[in-house]
């Protein structure tokens, strides 16, 4: 059994998260038992990883981050973790410390192309700011130094991370985040009634937190374009955040207020995927784009903005609805043309993307390239 204590910023409906908890029954039955530690342990998937028999553990520091290395060091030894693995990129110099302390190798997954303030868990106004490049350049040297392996969940995201990565392949991986792959294609009309979104015209989904990356002013442009060729068309918006009532704000001063429904945070996103016509997502930086390998998972057709993650994201088949960012009616043009090949059943490069992603992006690869990486890692110890 290897005992592997995971590190999160919190216990909420992150992707990290989510991922980390659909992965559990995988690396049970892959003899790894799972731990998480995060310094806010409650949280909307707390009960959830409990349920699933993980300990969750809080780690507690008044002090400045950096002296969070200690109380991460004693919860290891305690529990005689074998092995750190910090998922918080860019803010992982911490973990590794500690794991340094405890006499542990670490693992470190970067999960995102570039790190910001609200990435670092320092908001708007907070002074700390002003540091965040020295803070960054301080957290790289450390994991660069003594990590044991990173991982990355996209090329992007390791060559933004580290750019000499490829060189140096017995300590840098590249893991593509894993999704529970649907058991067949669910019809599309069912899907609507049962979530009451019968209406004629296209209907448009965003799956996504509201947040600046996420790029929703721009979506909204793009939909009230869309809307003028397809009068009857419908937006929907899955997700909650801090910047809501900005998007709320946006969408009456496009007078969109009867097209677009914001159903908040759903436990099934894919419910929601698998009844629509088209996914719009039009991220300024993503770490990867999980929405983007679920819809092509239910056969949804996308348009999505042509930023490197999505690249990778996105099968070969759908490369050419990637558009610029930024320009909007590249994006229209490319809606309409998904629309209109599905109405005529001509957009066989649907099918193509749905076979490249259930052979790609099971969440059982993902587990078992880790606990690969895990086994090695203490093979060196």
């Amino acid at each position: 059994m290897i005992r592997v204590l995971n590190v999160v910023h919190t216990l909420g409906y992150g992707g990290v998260e989510v991922t980390l908890l659909r992965g559990l029954p995988h690396f049970q039955e892959r003899g790894v038992e799972v731990g998480v530690a995060c310094p806010v342990p409650e949280g909307p998937l707390a009960d959830a990883f409990v349920r699933r028999g993980v300990r969750v553990h809080a780690i507690r520091c008044p002090m400045p981050r950096l002296f969070a290395a200690w109380p991460l060091a004693r919860i290891v030894r305690e529990c005689n973790y074998d092995i750190v693995h910090s998922r918080l990129g860019y803010n992982a110099g911490t973990h590794i410390i500690g794991s340094l302390i405890a006499g542990r190798p670490s693992i470190v997954s970067i999960h995102n192309g570039r790190p910001t303030s609200e990435l670092l868990g320092w908001r708007k106004g907070d002074p700390r700011r002003l540091a965040l490049e020295p803070w960054i350049w301080l957290n790289r040297a450390i994991i660069g130094r003594f990590a044991r392996q990173v991982v990355g969940h996209s090329r992007a995201n390791l060559d933004s991370f580290w750019p000499s990565w490829e060189e140096e392949p017995e300590r840098f991986s590249v893991v593509l985040n894993g999704i529970e792959l649907p058991k067949g294609v669910r019809e599309k009309d069912k899907e609507r009634l049962a979530l009451g979104l019968q209406f004629d015209g296209p209907l448009v989904v965003h799956v996504g937190s509201f947040k600046r990356e996420k790029n929703h002013g721009e979506l909204l442009h793009i939909f009230a374009a869309l809307r003028r060729r397809y009068p009857g068309s419908r937006l929907v918006l899955v997700g909650e955040g801090g910047l809501r009532e900005e998007v709320e704000r946006k969408v009456r001063e496009l007078a969109l207020d009867e097209a677009v429904a914001f159903v908040g945070h759903q436990r099934q996103p894919d419910r929601y995927l698998a009844a629509a016509d088209l996914l719009i997502f039009p991220s300024s930086s993503e770490g990867y784009g999980n929405v983007l390998v679920e819809a092509q998972a239910v056969g949804l057709p996308i348009v999505a903005s042509d930023i490197p993650a999505h690249r990778e994201a996105v099968a070969e088949a759908q490369h050419r609805f990637l558009y610029p960012l930024g320009d909007v009616g590249r994006a229209v043009e490319l809606a309409a043309e998904q629309i209109e090949a599905a109405r005529q059943g001509r957009n066989a490069w649907v099918e193509e993307s749905r076979k490249v992603i259930l052979e790609r992006n099971s969440i059982e690869a993902m587990v078992e390239s880790l606990v690969r990486i895990y086994r090695t890692v203490l093979s060196h110890v």
